[in-house]
């Protein structure tokens, strides 16, 4: 998995931390190579579209991203705020590809598709005047 990608796009830096490690961002896309792993990014073509979107659905925010189910090294885990400089909560988490577990009330989550799933967290009332904020953690686990 983590060791084998690496190996396969960076041939020639080798165990190189500031090309092939998991913060190292060789294509300056800003997106660190472990993102890059986990979210079927190509490391050294500057993209963004493999970044999770966030959008309106019947009137509810809708966090989603593709993932690759095969990649059992990582814990994924879900975050959401109302404030930037506030505590971030965890509201749903995947450790080693199992299926996402929704953590905090309010919210749901699913997943979809074959042989990459789309995974959604859905608030599950309305969206209203306050603030949210979502992010992706993504954490490479002991292989």
């Amino acid at each position: 998995p983590w060791n084998v990608w690496r190996r396969t796009k960076f041939p020639s830096a080798g165990e190189d931390e500031l090309i092939s490690g998991a913060a190292a961002d060789p294509d300056r896309d800003g997106i660190g190579n472990l993102l890059e792993y986990a979210l079927g990014g190509e490391p050294l073509t500057a993209q963004t579209d493999c970044l999770p979107a966030l959008q309106q659905v019947d009137g509810r925010l809708e966090f989603r991203f593709a993932e690759n189910p095969l990649l059992q090294d990582l814990r994924r885990t879900i975050q959401v705020t109302g404030d930037l400089n506030g505590n971030w909560m965890d509201a749903a988490v995947s450790v080693r590809a199992a299926p996402f577990d929704s953590l905090l009330e309010g919210f749901t989550v699913s997943e979809t598709g074959d042989p990459v799933h789309t995974v959604r967290l859905t608030e599950t009332t309305p969206v209203s005047g306050s603030r949210r904020f979502f992010r992706l953690r993504i954490e490479l686990l002991d292989q």
